[in-house]
């Protein structure tokens, strides 16, 4: 049976006062988002925390003021009603920290744990200093770390290995299935899985000892697009590929062995975020649109969300469909997928009208006929 009609519908929007990057759902009705302004500038780098059941805006500072949160993710530990662990990806290093919602004040605590973070920024040899630009965190606590360079460092329990075959070009994304097992990397010119061991040691405290094999590279198959954005639902892949002067977004599905099962343009324009549930899936546009599409990437509704790039796009957990829109113009705005009034399609409303003309052409022509017969 076809499914109803499907339409974003807006439940809160908020403007804060810096640009955002990431979003967080830690519940089915709590989000965190962050941004800032990044190290050695005027605006500040926070964290604020959204509660859809007291309709209440938190905000936090991050502990180093330098270290911009452009990515967000659950931590391993439990989650309470009150305490979210989280692991922020920044430029110079992988951040796990916990964030604490005070009872007596409502305020929110920001507490970083920094023998549980690491730091991946370098400097080469030449003294160019090497940044971070993308982290994935599985649910078995694997942490992926994609460097400016095209460099990769998987991590678990205090061990680091860096992948041997750095990418031709800066990671853009990175995804991991739950286990940690299977890591996929993005960068403009290939899309690369790679197999990811980790086995545990107990010398004192217990190690990890990762181990990285790259499996399967793929170059992108559509002539003048290049890779974007990766990312992993179950068993599946999802990738953009963007034309290179922006006129057009691809979205491709592929198996966690990388062979395609479908693919198919999405816009007309590029797309620069992406999101996927078991049921949506939904992009942003560097002019601030959100299309939602089916998991097929069929189109199916579309909103001008913002007026700026929309940098992070989140489905929260749970049976509810909403979506978290971030954007550089320092607005997050909530959507729900709901289902549309039935409307009647223009096809629907010729043949109508057609029936209206037949209906009063005959009953325009049975009254001459009775007028005549009667002056007969």
């Amino acid at each position: 049976m076809p499914r109803k009609k499907v339409s974003l519908f807006n439940l809160t929007r908020q403007t804060v006062d810096v640009p955002l990057y990431s979003a967080l759902w830690v519940s089915e009705d709590k989000l965190l988002v962050g941004g800032g302004g990044g190290a050695s500038t005027e605006v500040p780098n926070r964290i604020y925390f959204l509660d859809f059941a007291t309709d209440k805006v938190l905000l936090t500072k991050c502990a180093v003021d330098d270290e911009l949160p452009y990515s967000l993710h659950a931590g391993i530990e439990p989650v309470s009603e009150n305490t979210f662990p989280i692991v922020l990806g920044t430029f110079h290093q992988t951040m796990a920290a916990t964030l604490t919602v005070l009872p007596e004040s409502g305020e929110l605590n920001f507490r970083p744990h920094p023998r549980r973070s690491k730091q991946t920024a370098f400097t080469t040899e030449s003294g160019k200093e090497i940044f971070q630009k993308t982290l994935a965190v599985s649910k078995a606590g694997v942490y992926a770390v994609g460097m400016e360079d095209g460099h990769i460092f998987v991590s678990k329990a205090g061990s680091t290995i860096q992948a041997s075959d750095k990418l031709p070009g800066m990671i853009t994304s990175l995804a991991m299935n739950d286990h940690g097992t299977q890591l996929f990397a993005a960068c403009r010119k290939e899309v690369r899985r790679y197999d990811v061991t980790v086995s545990m040691e107990k010398k004192g405290n217990t190690t990890a000892s990762v181990s990285v094999e790259m499996i399967k590279g793929l170059e992108p198959r559509i002539k003048g697009t290049h890779w974007r954005i990766i990312r992993m639902v179950g068993a599946h892949v999802y990738a953009v590929a963007n034309d290179m002067n922006g006129r057009a977004a691809y979205v491709f599905k592929f198996d966690s062995a990388l062979n395609e099962v479908f693919s198919r343009k999405i816009a007309p324009f590029a797309v620069s975020s992406m999101a996927v549930s078991d049921e949506f899936i939904a992009a942003g546009t560097n002019d601030g649109k959100v299309l939602l599409l089916s998991s097929s990437a069929r189109p199916i509704h579309e909103v001008q969300a913002f007026s700026a790039p929309v940098t992070a796009l989140a489905w929260a957990p749970g049976p509810d469909p909403k979506l978290a829109v971030t954007a550089m113009d320092r607005g997050v705005a909530v959507y729900r997928a709901v289902d549309a009034p039935r409307m009647i399609s223009p096809s629907s409303i010729m043949w109508l009208l057609c029936i209206l003309v037949v209906f009063l052409g005959v009953w325009y022509m049975l009254r001459e006929i009775v007028v005549f017969q009667g002056d007969n």
